[in-house]
């Protein structure tokens, strides 16, 4: 598998999936590298994995921008990506995702930020339907969605989140975090600052869930 150190990808475009990076049934490592201002029409404004199982160690993803889902990232087709380290900015996606999204995969995330991604619709931070993502030491800050989840949206999802922080995130349904008809899991996170509509820090919907030693402070929301 090849591995990219040290690069800057900048202002690329597609008119399909991946404005910057496309891989397909390949797991190459990403180490210090740098997504900036990339664009896709399809899914994934810097990079699309499909069936992949890309590593990426200490990478910044900042103002990438998809017509699809996942601005920065999206991954379908069983990837299984790795993430350590990574921080993500002020991406945007014009359906779902405004970080990443995850479709029927299986992600590990660690010590990654997210802030300041917006989403059209659901999961300004990371959107995963019908996948089990690990989420754990991740800082979520600023994060907006037009309809569910500022920060996180899980739907049709097995997610387990630990020792996450979720401030100042805004979305119509769960400030930070959405999920439905699922099975999610959140352990020693904090949440502060939140706003929603309906479920300033959480909104969970025919859902199977547990919430443990976490704090919630100052969320709001203007309805339920």
């Amino acid at each position: 598998s090849p591995t990219v150190t040290l690069s800057t990808f900048l202002d690329n475009s597609s008119s399909q999936d991946g404005g910057a990076v496309y891989n397909s049934e390949s797991s190459p490592t990403f180490s210090r590298c740098l997504f900036r201002g990339n664009r896709a029409l399809g899914k994934g404004g810097a990079m699309s994995n499909a069936a992949s199982s890309p590593a990426l160690v200490d990478c910044v993803f900042s103002d990438n921008r998809s017509a699809h889902d996942g601005g920065a990232m999206h991954n379908d087709g069983d990837s299984s990506p790795q993430l350590s380290d990574c921080t993500f900015s002020g991406n945007t996606s014009d359906h779902d995702g405004g970080g990443i999204s995850f479709y029927g995969a299986n992600p590990v995330v660690g010590h990654c930020t997210f802030s300041g991604n917006t989403a059209a619709q659901a999961g300004g931070g990371i959107h995963s339907l019908s996948s089990s993502p690990t989420v754990t030491h991740c800082a979520f800050a600023g994060n907006t969605a037009e309809d569910d989840g500022g920060a996180i949206h899980s739907l049709s999802s097995l997610a387990v989140v630990t020792d996450c922080e979720f401030s100042d995130n805004v979305s119509s349904r769960g400030g930070a975090v959405y999920g439905a008809t699922h099975r999610l899991e959140i352990v020693r996170c904090t949440f502060s600052g939140n706003a929603a509509t309906a479920g300033g820090a959480l909104h969970l919907s025919d859902s199977d869930s547990s919430v443990a030693d976490c704090t919630f402070l100052g969320n709001s929301s203007s309805g339920d």
